[in-house]
Formats: structure tokens, sequence, C-alpha cells
């Protein structure tokens, strides 16, 4: 009976273990999907402020920005 217990203890701790990892994986993936939509959202934001060139119309380019900037 007491090796009967302790294979329920055993049991217990891998299931206990198997709860913490698929919480962890599951708050790791809520995380990156967090980081990833705020980076769509800064680049969005980003080309929103893109200006454009008054003559053609076109978006400026990443070198042309930074040197109408700088």
């Amino acid at each position: 009976m007491a090796g009967d217990r302790h294979y329920c203890r055993e049991a217990a701790d891998a299931r206990a273990r198997e709860e913490t990892a698929r919480a962890q994986a599951e708050y790791q993936a809520k995380v990156q999907c967090a980081a990833q939509e705020q980076a769509a959202k800064q680049a969005a934001e980003r080309e929103a402020r893109r200006p454009v060139c008054p003559g053609c119309g076109m978006k400026f380019t990443d070198e042309r920005w930074e040197a109408a900037q700088g």
C-alpha cells in the first residue's frame, strides 16, 4: 500500500510538471504574439509618417527619409 501511495505521488508530480510546462508554453506563445502585434503596429505607424515627394507623390526611401531628417 505504501508503494501505491508512492506511485500516486509520482503520477501527481508528473501531471503537475506537465501542467506547468503547458502553462509556460502558452504564456510564451502569448508574449511572442503580443510582440509581433506590437512590431506590426509600430511598422504601420512608421509607414503612416513616411513623407512623400511633393513633385511625384512617391514615398521616400529609408535613405532619403534619413537624409531629409538629418
